[in-house]
């Protein structure tokens, strides 16, 4: 689990085998589909925050912006024991300072599906900051 701070909005992430029931459960279809697409990106994080600082849009073009909020959305609720979470539009509507194109969003969904849906399967999960390294999961 982690905690993403996003505009001083605190916002935990925790995937799980759970996070892929609740997309699934929301959303209708499966998750794994959507997390190839995470996979593409994973592979640009290294520079994404100086990308885009730069207006460099490039490193997303693989991503689909609602896809990396409804993966964002269901390790949220994985995060939360609350049997009152609010629905994917309420939780727009209550989170509105949250983008798909925050650096910081997208790296913290992107680390903690990896890192928590593929647990135990030697699958990279983290992207280090630093010369491009890789964590694998544990």
């Amino acid at each position: 689990m982690r905690t993403i701070n996003i505009e001083d909005k605190k916002i935990k992430l925790h995937g799980s085998t759970l996070t892929l029931f609740l997309f699934e459960q929301e959303f209708n279809e499966d998750m794994l589909g959507k997390i190839a697409e995470l996979a593409k990106v994973a592979t640009s994080l290294e520079n994404l925050g100086e990308a885009l600082e730069n207006g460099d849009f490039s490193a997303l073009s693989n991503l689909k912006s609602m896809t990396i909020l409804r993966i964002g959305w269901a390790l949220n609720k994985s995060a939360t024991s609350s049997k009152t979470f609010p629905n994917f539009e309420e939780w727009l509507r209550e989170n509105e300072e949250i983008s798909p194109f925050n650096p910081e969003f997208i790296l913290g969904v992107v680390e903690e599906t990896m890192k928590g849906c593929f647990r135990g399967t030697g699958v990279v999960t983290e992207v280090s900051k630093e010369q491009g390294e890789t964590k694998e999961a544990e």
